[in-house]
């Protein structure tokens, strides 16, 4: 990826947003195309452009709400200086199914669904290995550890839950 340092103050910053009139079918579903481009001018020595374009195939008015399909929104940090709300119109048209981001004509990255199925899953595929066991995290056992501890009125306490998450990519 270009080094473009956001230490640069930024000039100018503006985004749009449209559908294209070719479809494409993915997993056996028809998918519109939309775009959106981000076009920021970076104010430094060498004053310079930068041109971010997301493809995005999406199934009209179709909506899985799983953090899976929400995840294949790889391009949402680049987006996160554009307008509010430019992220909710992409996905208020339909589920992403295939994604391409560019940055000034360079492809940096895509991603496209393989398999789309709706149904309930098997709850043998939650279940762990044999020989695994069922393991403490040192966050619980430090919650469980402090749950009658009083804590002085200077500040507030409260339980906080980290989890670290990961897929097969």
């Amino acid at each position: 990826l270009p080094n473009y340092s956001r230490s640069a103050p930024l000039k100018s910053n503006s985004v749009t947003f449209q559908k294209l009139p070719d479809h494409r079918t993915i997993v056996g579903l028809e998918c519109d195309h939309y775009v959106v481009t981000t076009r920021r001018q970076y104010d430094d020595a060498k004053p310079r452009i930068v041109v971010n374009r997301h493809d995005y195939w999406l199934v009209p008015d179709l909506h899985v709400e799983t953090a899976r399909a929400r995840s294949f929104e790889m391009g949402a940090r680049i987006l996160e200086d554009a307008p509010q709300g430019v992220i909710e119109d992409v996905l208020s048209k339909g589920l992403v199914l295939a994604e391409t981001w560019s940055v000034d004509d360079h492809v940096f990255g895509t991603e496209e669904a393989i398999e789309f199925k709706i149904g309930t899953v098997d709850p043998s595929v939650f279940r762990p290995p044999l020989f695994y066991i069922k393991a403490e995290s040192l966050s619980a056992s430090t919650i469980r550890a402090n749950k009658d501890v009083e804590f002085s009125e200077v500040g507030t306490c409260g339980h906080t839950l980290f989890i670290a998450a990961g897929t097969e990519n």
